[in-house]
């Protein structure tokens, strides 16, 4: 009986530790992905010695998970920020154009009045002849 009890106890205590590391292994970003923002974050450093290279690619790849996530968090922003900008000048063009449509209508209303004007001065110039 307790050799019985003992094997439940077991197996429900590996049950529950694969449970509980499971979901945080899958949270976690590849090793290919982590390399990868890794080999960019040491570009983007501009580190020259060969030294210095692995000392930040090892530090990265230490903390690659948090740099990650605060990366794309970041990079959503600037995404959503560059939407909204573009949509706020977008809507600024849009009213400029459409004063600009209206000013160049007045324009045109001016210069065929203009031309009727001249038109009916020749007329009425000429109307004495006949």
């Amino acid at each position: 009986m307790k050799i019985l009890h003992k094997i439940k106890i077991l197996s429900l205590s590996i049950l529950t530790a694969i449970a509980l590391t499971y979901p945080l292994s899958s949270l976690a970003v590849p090793w290919s992905e982590q390399h990868a923002f890794c080999l960019d974050h040491i570009i983007r450093s501009n580190a020259y010695s060969n030294y210095s290279k692995q000392k930040i690619y090892n530090e990265c790849m230490d903390n690659a998970d948090a740099l990650i996530a605060k990366f794309e968090k970041s990079s959503k922003k600037d995404y959503e920020d560059f939407w909204r900008e573009n949509a706020e000048i977008n809507a600024k063009w849009h009213k400029e154009n459409k004063a600009y449509k209206q000013s160049r209508e007045i324009a045109e209303k001016i210069r065929k009045n203009r031309e009727k004007l001249e038109i009916k001065k020749y007329d009425d110039l000429f109307s004495e002849f006949d």
